[in-house]
């Protein structure tokens, strides 16, 4: 079909945008300048909060998240999406807890009970999608659900105390 001269749209250029417009377009650039602008505001208002000792609390406590966040990337990028991601990782985190305080196994097994428990979870999403036909938001949220219940039934809904220092170093080390 022919374009009408009249439209905005009209021969072979597009109608040119304003450089603030394209610059916002960019969604790394808009969430970068976000970021910036809240730090700002918050190095303002609070003179403690670009010290050393809240920069590296800050890090670390990213550090979860942004290995959670490598994982979801990769699943994205493939056409995917996992509602289940964080309740796996609790789920990992109170079996290899569990078993360090009540089994009484080494921490590497303890890890690998983890792992094996996020590998199970991921499974099963994936055999749910894949080979049953299950929509993956259903199949991701059932998951969820029932891997937080799992979560509860082992922790009783409490933390899991007195777990070993070489254990502890893993997540509160630096």
């Amino acid at each position: 079909p022919q374009v009408k001269p009249d439209t905005p749209y009209a021969g072979t250029t597009e109608k040119k945008r304003s450089l603030w417009r394209v610059f916002l377009e960019q969604r790394e650039i808009t969430v970068g300048l976000v970021v910036v602008v809240l730090a700002t505001f918050l190095a303002i208002a609070s003179p403690n909060f670009l010290n050393r000792a809240n920069l590296i609390a800050l890090v670390l406590g990213l550090s979860f998240n942004a290995i959670v966040a490598v994982g979801m990337t990769v699943l994205l990028v493939s056409g995917g999406f996992d509602l289940s991601v964080g309740s796996t990782l609790a789920l990992a985190g109170a079996l290899a807890g569990y078993a360090l305080v009540f089994w009484k196994v080494p921490v590497p097994v303890a890890i690998l009970i983890g792992l094996l428990a996020g590998a199970a979870v991921g499974l099963g999403n994936g055999l749910l999608v894949a080979k049953v036909g299950v929509n993956p938001l259903i199949a991701t949220l059932g998951m969820m659900s029932v891997v937080r219940g799992m979560v509860l039934l082992i922790t009783s809904g409490f933390g899991i105390p007195n777990l070993p220092d070489s254990f502890n170093v893993i997540a509160q080390g630096k």
